[in-house]
């Protein structure tokens, strides 16, 4: 039977051992796609927070079209942020998010910005995120991701081309047309069927 010392000799290698098996045992942080429809989640609460102060500045402007045009993209990126909200739920966390301090310029500066923000989402933010997404293999993820990509694809062609009207003149009132399942958005009227997620012409909401 070992003595004491050997006891004590012993007892460091012993909790050294313990230790190693409780740090492998822990649990290991969620798929990178509950992180990355998190993040997505929150850009878009806080695109749509950004869109309706825009469309502010722009009604007291009075660039009405301009106006439409971000209270239309408000609605769409609410979509997204509602769409992404269910994905995470069903992953088992609640969504969550942050708010933001959006800086409000002129309507032709804030709709350059938000042409290159969407411009970022779709072509960087977005294909990292499905990139992700097709690799753990999450169906409803990549569904969500992926509509959301297309729509800001949209979205960014939308604001620079009125950005580009703006800057040759006043540029008449516009009516928007919404998708009600994936936000995507067009000059009105309502296709009768979404190219994004195939809905019906009577899932469309107008925005003026």
């Amino acid at each position: 039977m070992p003595g004491w010392k050997h006891i004590l000799i012993l007892l460091p290698i012993l909790a050294a051992g313990l230790w190693g098996k409780q740090s492998l045992a822990a649990p290991e942080a969620g798929p990178s796609t509950l992180r990355n429809l998190q993040e997505a989640h929150n850009s878009e609460l806080l695109a749509r927070d950004r869109y309706l102060l825009f469309a502010a500045r722009a009604r007291a402007e009075r660039q009405g079209a301009a106006a439409a045009l971000f209270r239309a993209a408000a609605v769409a990126e609410g979509i997204h942020a509602d769409n992404m909200a269910r994905v995470i739920r069903s992953l088992g966390e609640e969504p969550w998010s942050h708010p933001g301090s959006p800086v409000v310029r002129s309507t032709l500066e804030n709709l350059q910005a938000s042409a290159a923000d969407e411009v970022y989402e779709q072509e960087t933010m977005y294909p990292d995120f499905l990139a992700a997404a097709r690799a753990e293999g999450i169906e409803e993820a990549i569904r969500s991701l992926s509509c959301a990509a297309a729509v800001e694809e949209g979205h960014a062609a939308l604001f620079s081309a009125l950005a580009a009207g703006l800057e040759q003149g006043p540029v008449p009132e516009r009516t928007y047309a919404v998708c009600g399942g994936c936000g995507h958005t067009r000059e009105w009227p309502a296709p009768h069927q979404c190219p994004s997620c195939g809905s019906g012409q009577d899932g469309f909401q107008e925005v003026k």
